[in-house]
């Protein structure tokens, strides 16, 4: 949820007077006995008052050379972490484990095939949404579960409630779960009301590209409204993740459970999910929310998606579920599922 930003209003009085100036009093005359000798000889200092003053400012360059180059070195080091923490936000998502150990070993995705440009992407993407024959929506679509008949249908319902497409934006890659994903951001329009769907596109094993199906249809099993009204005991959902802290019923215990809002513009309002702490499920979410990560620049929670079952336990409100297994970082789920590499 959003928070509308306070502004305050703070009037600077200004003084004729700054800070460090030296007090007005008025013109002052001059006392007698001030201002330069009479006499036109001046006092000459002794060689050994010269030499004395003379190793003295030595003396105060020599510090103020020292504090320098400390203070430069300081900002050398700082540049330099700075920029590994940088790199470091940006480096590779973990997508394997090695030895055994459940910690994420950074590897990127190696480019088995090559990406498609953003023109045929968002071709790609235009044929799909378009597709109404269900023998062309297996060449256009990666299914999973879905059957070709339930694509055509479901691809009809969303067009009669969104409207037609009003753009396109490609979002380039953003691999997930150890697999080639490109991201086109396709933008619906019906009347005065503007809509967007992600569309996910994976390779096939044989190099095409295909829009995951259930990734940009948010398939939910079951509906939101029965899953909301506390009628689904199990449920399979597509959602952004944010960190919560409403512990209540069988949550209580914060010091058992950690607490994480669930989202989805298909549902009607917001989940509550829950991990035993230390539980993989709950190692996975930390590394789907990387922390710090979850703000943009601007400090608005980026979007922050991942596919989960969940589980319903006694005495849990309606919208109180436990996140029993964390599928996929994001909306395209593939074997094995993204918790097992914390286990």
């Amino acid at each position: 949820m959003g928070s509308k930003d306070i502004q305050r209003s703070i009037r600077t009085i200004q003084n004729a007077r700054s800070e460090g100036d030296a007090p007005n009093i008025g013109r002052v005359s001059r006392m007698p006995g001030t201002g330069m000798p009479t006499s036109g000889r001046r006092r000459r200092r002794s060689f050994r008052s010269a030499h004395k003053d003379d190793r003295r400012k030595m003396k105060v360059m020599k510090a103020w050379l020292l504090v320098l180059s400390a203070a430069a070195m300081a900002m050398l080091v700082l540049t330099i972490v700075a920029a590994v923490r940088s790199q470091q936000r940006k480096g590779p998502k973990p997508l394997e484990v090695g030895g055994g150990t459940g910690k994420p070993v950074l590897k990127r995705v190696e480019s088995k095939f090559p990406s498609p440009s953003s023109e045929e992407a968002e071709a790609i993407v235009r044929r799909g949404i378009a597709v109404r024959d269900e023998a062309e929506v297996k060449d256009l679509f990666r299914l999973g579960m879905t059957t070709p008949g339930e694509a055509v249908e479901r691809l009809e319902e969303i067009a009669a409630r969104s409207g037609g497409v009003a753009g396109m934006q490609w979002l380039s890659s953003i691999d997930a779960n150890g697999m080639l994903i490109d991201a086109v951001l396709v933008g619906y329009e019906k009347m005065d009301l503007a809509s967007q769907r992600l569309a996910l596109l994976t390779p096939d094993e044989n190099g095409v590209w295909k829009v995951d199906f259930d990734a940009f249809a948010r398939t939910t099993e079951p509906s939101w409204e029965k899953i909301v009204e506390g009628g689904a005991k199990e449920a399979v959902v597509r959602v952004l993740v944010a960190k919560d802290s409403y512990y209540n019923g069988p949550f209580a215990d914060e010091d058992e459970w950690t607490c994480y809002g669930l989202a989805s513009p298909d549902a009607p309002e917001m989940l509550l999910g829950y991990c035993r702490k230390d539980s993989a499920q709950a190692k996975a979410m930390r590394r789907i929310l990387r922390d710090d990560e979850t703000l943009s620049a601007g400090g608005q929670a980026r979007n922050v998606r991942a596919t989960l079952k969940l589980r319903r336990l006694a005495g849990a409100e309606n919208r109180q579920f436990m996140i029993e297994r964390v599928m996929a970082e994001d909306w395209v789920v593939a074997e094995p599922w993204y918790d097992e590499r914390f286990e």
